[in-house]
């Protein structure tokens, strides 16, 4: 019995090590682990492609909305380019990117998102593509976004208002969820960062 408390006692103390060096963040709900992605290949507003191999080596802040979006998107975007006015002192390579992902691609063109992404910031790259190359992406990402009948031609898109957070080796670490707090935001990232 002595040895089965001693023993109890041991994993308690470990479990409490550990718990103290889990980074403690001000907005990121981190996953125990990190989540792997399979293959995703969607258009970018430069006219490239956003898949793996663009994210990859630096970690990656998605928001996904559309342009027509009355309040949240426009909120969302403004508080990214908060975030990356507070990480401009982050060297060039170690700073995050930041995509802006349309999920109404009926209206919203890869270079229409990145147009409007770019009135917030330059930094923020646009994105879309088709709903059968979008739907498994942001099914596995947690995103989820429906777009509602439309009346008189007009249509709004309900949609996921979190921000996702990708590590450097394009695996899902964690979520930041609304309302989102640009400052608390940063300085979750400047610990990555830090922490790499």
């Amino acid at each position: 019995m002595a040895v089965a408390a001693g023993f109890g006692l041991w994993l308690g103390l470990r479990g409490g090590d550990a718990d103290r060096a889990a980074p403690k963040f001000q907005s990121l709900l981190a996953y125990g682990a990190p989540r792997s992605l399979t293959d995703f290949d969607l258009e970018a507003s430069d006219g490239g492609r956003l898949d793996f191999a663009r994210l990859r080596g630096r970690y990656s802040v998605l928001f996904f909305g559309f342009i027509n979006c009355p309040d949240v998107c426009p909120t969302a975007m403004a508080t990214l380019a908060e975030v990356d006015q507070q990480l401009s002192n982050v060297p060039k390579g170690a700073r995050p990117n930041y995509v802006f992902v349309s999920v109404d691609p009926a209206r919203d063109t890869a270079q229409a998102a990145g147009a409007y992404a770019q009135h917030f910031s330059t930094r923020i790259l646009g994105a879309t593509a088709t709903d059968a190359r979008l739907e498994p992406f942001t099914r596995q990402l947690g995103v989820l976004y429906a777009a509602q009948p439309a009346v008189d031609g007009v249509y709004n898109v309900d949609h996921s208002a979190h921000f996702v957070i990708l590590d450097p080796e394009v695996r899902v670490i964690g979520i930041i969820r609304p309302p989102h707090v640009a400052s608390a935001i940063a300085a979750d990232l400047l610990q990555l960062i830090g922490n790499r």
